[in-house]
This record gives C-alpha cells, sequence and structure tokens, in this order.
C-alpha cells in the first residue's frame, strides 16, 4: 500500500556569518519588536563584535593599567611627552604608558573633574579652580601675561593709544611715557592695590619717587628727562576678580593659533579666546578682556554653551539646541576676527562628553535625539547635520539610548579607536562600527 516518506526535518536555527548570507552587519536596533527584524540585525547583541565580515565575536575584555593611588579616584587623564598625566583626587601624577610607576608631581589641587590641553608644547590643566602647566620638569600655576594696555602716554595721562586689553587673569597692568620735563605721572585707574615697578630708559627706579596709589600716580623728585617715545613704563595692580571667569572653565578647544574656553557654569552662553602676548610666546597666559564673545543677540541665554568641534578649516560652536560655525578672518591690517554664522538652529549638543571626529566628520549626542554627524558646512542647510542613532534611541516598551537618565546621558564620554565609537552612558557602553 501506499505510504509517505517522512521529510527531513529543517532546523529552526539559522547558521549566521557561516557564508556571509546571514551576517549581523545591520547592527543592533532597539527601534522595532524584536520579530520585525531582518535577519542581519539583532535585538541585543551584548558583549560581542561583529568583524569585517559581519560575523560576531565575543569582545575584548578589559585590563586595569593601575592600582589605586588612595582616597578619591580619576578626574582627568591624558597623555604629555610618551607620559601618562593623571589627576587623581588633589594630586598630579606621571606615570608609564602601561600604567606603572606613579610619581606624584604636584598636590593642592581641587578635587574636581579636570581637563588637559596642550598649547604650544606645554601641558595645561583645568578644574573650575586651578589652573596649572606642565613642560614635562615643572608644574606651576599659569603666570599671567602682563599687558601693556597704553603707549605713547603723556604723564598727565592724556593722547595715550591703547595697546593691549586688561588680561583677565591679573589686574597687573603697564602703562607707558614718553618722558616731556614733567615729575608726576598719571596711571590708568586709581584705587590701585600697588604700583609694582618704574621703569626709566629701560632701569628699574627704586629711589626719588613716591607713589600713591589712591590716586593712581608716580611722582619723582627729579623729572625724567625728554628722551625717547615709551622711555617711562610703569606697573601696576588693580583690584580683579575677572580670573574666575578662565578658572571655572571646563571645556576648551585649540583654533586659529588661540585656545578657545568655555564651559563656566556662572556664564554658560559665553566662551573666552586667548590673545596673541605682546612677546608673541603665544602661551595659553593671556585671555584679553575683549576676547569675550556671549551669543546673547542671537539665541538667548536659556542655551548653553556646551563643547566645540574642528572640522578642518572651520570652528563649530555647539549650544545645546543649536549649532554655530566660525572661522579664523585675517584682515588687512593683520588682526584675525572670527565671525560667527548659524549652521543649524535646531539640533544642538547637550552631552559635552560625545563629542568625537569620525573620518573627518565631528559626532556628537543630544538628550532629544540621540546621535548626530555633521556632513556639511553649508549655513542653515537642512541637511548638514544627520541623526545615526534612530536603531538605538529606543522605545518606551524597549528601552535604548534616550531611555537612559538625563543624568547619565549628561554626563556620558566617549572615546575612538579608529575603528569603532564608543559611548559610555551610565553602566552602558554603546558601541558604533562604523569601518
Amino acid at each position: 500500500m501506499p505510504y509517505a516518506v517522512p521529510k527531513t526535518p529543517v532546523s529552526p536555527n539559522i547558521r549566521l556569518g557561516a557564508d556571509g548570507k546571514y551576517s549581523l552587519d545591520g547592527g543592533i536596533n532597539l527601534s522595532f519588536q524584536e520579530t520585525a527584524l531582518p535577519y542581519s540585525q539583532s535585538p541585543y547583541l551584548l558583549n560581542v563584535n561583529a568583524d569585517d565580515r559581519g560575523t560576531l565575536k565575543k569582545r575584548q575584555g578589559q585590563t586595569y593599567l593601575d592600582t589605586s593611588l588612595g582616597s578619591g579616584g580619576v578626574n582627568g587623564i591624558t597623555v604629555y611627552k610618551n607620559k601618562i598625566i593623571k589627576a587623581w583626587s588633589t594630586f598630579l601624577y606621571s606615570e608609564n604608558l602601561d600604567g606603572t610607576s606613579p610619581v606624584q608631581i604636584y598636590s593642592g589641587l581641587a578635587n574636581s573633574k579636570a581637563f588637559f590641553f596642550i598649547f604650544n608644547g606645554l601641558l595645561y590643566m583645568l578644574n573650575g579652580t586651578n589652573y596649572i602647566q606642565y613642560d614635562g620638569t615643572t608644574v606651576q600655576n599659569v603666570v599671567p601675561y602682563i599687558p601693556q594696555i597704553t603707549i605713547s602716554r603723556k604723564p598727565d595721562g592724556s593722547q595715550s593709544t591703547l595697546n593691549e586689553p586688561m588680561n583677565l587673569l591679573t589686574g597687573q597692568f603697564i602703562d607707558s611715557f614718553s618722558s616731556d620735563n614733567t615729575a608726576t605721572y598719571k596711571l590708568s585707574f586709581q584705587n590701585l592695590i600697588s604700583i609694582d615697578e618704574v621703569k626709566v630708559n629701560g632701569s628699574v627706579v627704586s629711589t626719588g619717587i613716591t607713589l600713591n596709589t589712591t590716586a593712581g600716580t608716580v611722582v619723582f623728585t627729579s623729572a625724567p628727562a625728554t628722551s625717547s617715545p615709551n622711555n617711562v613704563t610703569i606697573k601696576a595692580t588693580v583690584s580683579s576678580n575677572d580670573k574666575m571667569q578662565i578658572l571655572n572653565c571646563t571645556i576648551g578647544k585649540e583654533f586659529s593659533s588661540r585656545m578657545f574656553l568655555t564651559g563656566n557654569p556662572n556664564y554658560p552662553n559665553k566662551l573666552w579666546k586667548t590673545g596673541l602676548a605682546g612677546d608673541f610666546s603665544n602661551q595659553a597666559n593671556y585671555f584679553p578682556a575683549s576676547g569675550l564673545s556671549s551669543f546673547d543677540s542671537v539665541s538667548g541665554v536659556d542655551q548653553a554653551m556646551v563643547n566645540f568641534v574642528q572640522q578642518y578649516d572651520k570652528l563649530i560652536y555647539l549650544k545645546e539646541k543649536s549649532t554655530f560655525i566660525t572661522y579664523a578672518d585675517v584682515q588687512s591690517d593683520g588682526t584675525t576676527g572670527f565671525p560667527i554664522s548659524y549652521l543649524n538652529s535646531n539640533i544642538g549638543c547637550d552631552m559635552p562628553g560625545s563629542v568625537q571626529v569620525i573620518n573627518n566628520n565631528p559626532v556628537w549626542c543630544n538628550t532629544y535625539g540621540g546621535l548626530y554627524m555633521m556632513v556639511s558646512t553649508t549655513v542653515l542647510g537642512e541637511k548638514n547635520i544627520i541623526q545615526i542613532s534612530a536603531n538605538i534611541n529606543g522605545l518606551p516598551e524597549r528601552p535604548g539610548l534616550l531611555q537612559e537618565t538625563l543624568t547619565d546621558l549628561k554626563n556620558c564620554s566617549s572615546f575612538d579607536d579608529g575603528k569603532k565609537y564608543y559611548l559610555c552612558v551610565g553602566s552602558k557602553v554603546y558601541v558604533w562600527d562604523y569601518s
């Protein structure tokens, strides 16, 4: 009698990556129901990485490079002159690149988050309180540049030429006079803290002078004779709390031979930039009072400046919900301006630790849209910034990146290893394999 030939049972499992047919090059997807995902995507992908063919491999582990240096923890870390420089608690350490042989090189820091930057060969560190520099041998507080604020000044203070703005880092200044047989020299300010140095024809004068800090004058017993222009210089100090505008900054970026700073919680929508000091040392010890920029007129005080990122010859200003662009505009007189234009009036960054440059394209995150990439510097172009994290932003029923707490999102950190972008939020790390 006829009979049925049993069919070969079909396995419900699919072998992924065996011939490239079912590789997971689509990555993780948290924006759809699990049953609706194509074979190239996964709803989980925990602790695995895909290789160049999309085949899954267990992710690499981690190795601790050092033991504890005592109470507290790492507030900031960088590499300088083939050494790891680490702000730990209230101390600064230098150690080998393999994390061994830490040596304490400074103490007395505020125990707060720090950031490092290298400018003109020197390493600088700001942590909201301290501003120090390191040359590989000596760590010291940054010594502010003392600007020569006026030149060709007459002894009575008239007909002076403005030369350099005051330095926000110090109340010290220099007035430069051209002598004319007058005994009394009037400085730019009254009610001074001190008159620190008087020079005539390059030599310090310490006798035969009367200093009046209240009136802001220096009186010579014997008036200097008429000589070459700017032959009398007087250094003095006026009361100033402006240095906290700089010391409270927490974010910086070098651009066009200047250092740009922001992140001062007392001035959330403002940024500062260094000036070219009179000795052209170009160190980060001169922040002219005229170097303050504010976005009040274009975006309101309700949006904080969050970070900077550079693309080619442009510097991108990232605010919480908008993006601006600037460039170095060299004038015919040799001065440099930095005109500001809107890049995008709707997309910004409120996760400062997310900023990286991937294949020459800036990327960053915000708490309302996830991860974005800047693909064009066309001013106010609708497609100059694109979202690239739609698959992992998540849904209420399938939580993803944007369901993390606001605190964890805003305190995120990130790094790029040349093949993958790592975004660390709370206890999770999201990995974008862009290669």
